[in-house]
């Protein structure tokens, strides 16, 4: 294997190593959002977004993690471009975003909260029609 692969894959293992999975409906609690599919989308939809910019399975991702924080001990979060973030997000949830959700989810406080931004995104699919 090319040794510049290994880092991150160093740092994913490190990351799941210290942590059990969590089931979905243990996160979907701890959102605290409710349990309608478009509260479930919202939640299960950052969650796969944040693991898949992590590059690790979204069961080791909690509603607490946080950039900078937790999040930074995976790869790709130590240098994280918001940016990607929110095109992850659009991927996952096969919706456009608005504009600057993410960065605003950041600028709150100066950090990223994984369940901050299920909020925010199911806030926002709460708006449109295009979530289906």
């Amino acid at each position: 294997m090319w040794k510049f692969l290994q880092p991150g894959r160093t740092k994913a293992r490190a990351f799941t190593e210290q942590r059990a999975p969590q089931s979905d409906s243990d996160f979907l609690a701890s959102c605290n959002i409710g349990d309608c599919p478009l509260a479930t989308k919202a939640a299960l939809g950052v969650r796969q977004a944040v693991a898949a910019t992590g590059k690790i399975d979204p069961s080791f991702i909690r509603a607490s993690d946080d950039w900078p924080g937790s999040l930074e001990a995976l790869p790709t979060w130590d240098s994280l471009s918001l940016f990607t973030l929110g095109l992850e997000l659009e991927r996952v949830l096969g919706s456009r975003l608005p504009e600057g959700l993410v960065l605003d989810a950041f600028e709150k406080d100066g950090r990223v909260v994984v369940g901050v931004l299920v909020v925010d995104v199911f806030r926002f699919l709460q708006t449109t029609d295009d979530w289906d």
